[in-house]
């Protein structure tokens, strides 16, 4: 399994906001300006098939309606070609805000026709298996993390989260963990370096890459240099 990593920060930081490119074709959230992220790497945004939604905050959805715009303008797009992963409660504003974007060009025909919508919390997704845990961003709803298999090796990725039951099923689970780290000392809403210390100390089978940092945390990560933590950068690839 492939991992690019085409964002690891956090919105108010200098490097792109945190995203996930699994094996050129799944990406974890799509913040605004995915897809010209995505082609100043080289990579077309339409060779993207699925996408991950760990919760509606702005930084990881925003990208959605280009990218959807996008997939349907594709030369003979099929049907069902946009498939976004999402719960029940999210798809109705999800699709809105998607919409609402292109509302001459994304129809209802159009988005009844080439948008799959996916609900279930374990799907198939071509030889991989992905699994939805619920996780805890605060009070904000329908937060989640991914846990994503070829049956030999496992990803996780806890996405914005305080360290809660969730994220320890996640990184107990992976053999590479993508992990929340905007704060150097966390809180409910999000995992600080403390706590990522905690779980490398408390699975230390797993291999941890902190994500979503801000700036002055990416720094006082780089200072301390903990051992099985590695810090991400955008453009950085984890081949499992």
């Amino acid at each position: 399994m492939e991992i690019f990593v085409l964002g690891s920060a956090d919105m108010n930081s200098k490097q792109f906001s945190a995203s996930y490119l699994i094996d050129k074709k799944i990406l974890v959230d799509m913040p605004g300006g995915s897809s010209t992220e995505l082609m100043r790497h080289g990579i077309a945004p339409t060779s993207v098939e699925t996408v991950l939604i760990t919760h509606m905050h702005g930084d990881h959805i925003l990208g959605l309606p280009v990218w959807a715009l996008q997939k349907s303008k594709a030369p003979s797009p099929e049907e069902g070609s946009i498939r976004i992963c999402v719960n029940e409660e999210q798809k109705p504003c999800l699709e809105n805000i998607v919409r609402s974007s292109f509302s001459t060009s994304l129809t209802e025909e159009k988005t009844g026709r080439y948008f799959r919508w996916i609900t279930e919390n374990d799907l198939s997704l071509g030889d991989l298996q992905v699994r939805r845990i619920p996780v805890s961003h605060g009070t904000f709803p329908g937060c989640f993390g991914y846990l994503v298999s070829d049956g030999r090796v496992t990803a996780g990725f806890t996405g914005d989260s305080g360290l809660c039951e969730g994220v320890r099923e996640i990184v107990s689970s992976s053999d590479l963990a993508f992990c929340d780290c905007d704060l150097i000392t966390g809180t409910e809403k999000h995992m600080g370096i403390d706590d990522l210390l905690s779980l490398a100390k408390e699975f230390p089978d797993t291999k941890i890459v902190a994500s979503h940092m801000r700036d002055e945390t990416r720094e006082e990560l780089e200072r301390l240099r903990p051992e099985r933590i590695t810090a991400a950068s955008d453009g950085d690839v984890f081949c499992l």
